[in-house]
């Protein structure tokens, strides 16, 4: 049986949370996801299966957007953006599969250690002056 949901919260909620998922990733090169899934799980009392369909859904909007105005911008070296954008598709097949599979404990689990290691380097990074 497939587990489905509706985002809780209200609109001026939503529309705030919308606002900060746009900013982010334009600011920083992070994907939507990464503000979404948690604000999804944490602020609004979603299921991770949820919140992850859901930040999918948004992001797919957001990226053609805002890979369009990076292009625009000279920000977007094709040669090996399109080769990884191919390589992208095809993972995102097996990462549904998986996540459909896979027990909501674990995915949070394997979300807050990818976000652990990534802010430790960049920590790290930052302390150390290294652009």
């Amino acid at each position: 049986m497939l587990s489905t949901g509706t985002i809780h919260g209200t609109a001026a909620g939503k529309v705030v949370l919308g606002g900060i998922a746009g900013i982010l990733p334009g600011l920083f090169g992070i994907g939507t996801g990464a503000v979404l899934v948690p604000a999804f799980r944490y602020f609004f009392g979603n299921p991770v299966k949820v919140a992850i369909g859901s930040a999918l859904v948004c992001f797919c909007a957001n990226a053609f957007i805002s890979a369009g105005i990076k292009y625009a911008q000279g920000y977007v070296d094709p040669g090996p953006a399109v080769p990884i954008c191919l390589g992208c598709l095809a993972g995102s097949q097996l990462g549904a599969v998986i996540n459909h599979r896979a027990p909501s404990r674990m995915l949070m689990l394997l979300f807050g250690l990818v976000f652990l290691w990534v802010s430790a380097q960049f920590i790290i990074t930052g302390l150390k002056g290294m652009p």
